[in-house]
């Protein structure tokens, strides 16, 4: 019987993925899916998806679902507060190794802002 060794870390399909999603996206919409592979088998080839340390606060909109890589929106984005996000992803399989990719996500404006007028001049907002 020949037992599988821990010798190959994962892999993600794409280094930086880049995604669009509505600032008026309801909460709990996928924005996007990481996918990473593994050449080891049972144990040392299951991967855990989580957000890496450098992450920061840009996760905080968004949660992951550690077996699928799947990412959805957690909290109402605000294309006037951040039109972009930056996201950390890591992929860590059963031994321990660990792959790193970027998810850039732009949130694309809509018309939810009335028009402002200043010193009797409407301007569209």
């Amino acid at each position: 019987m020949v037992l599988d060794v821990n010798d190959n870390a994962p892999i993600f399909t794409r280094e930086l993925y880049k995604v669009k999603t509505l600032e008026n996206s309801p909460e709990d919409s996928m924005v996007a899916t990481v996918i990473a592979t593994e050449l080891d088998k049972g144990l040392n080839g299951e991967i855990v998806y989580s957000f890496s340390q450098n992450a920061g606060k840009s996760h905080s909109a968004f949660k992951i679902n550690p077996l699928s890589g799947e990412i959805r929106i957690v909290k109402p984005l605000d294309f006037e507060f951040t039109e972009k996000y930056e996201i950390g992803i890591r992929a860590t399989d059963g031994g321990g190794l660990s792959a790193l990719c970027k998810v850039l996500v732009e949130v694309l404006d809509v018309n939810d802002n009335p028009p402002e007028k200043r010193k009797g001049v409407l301007v569209a907002s």
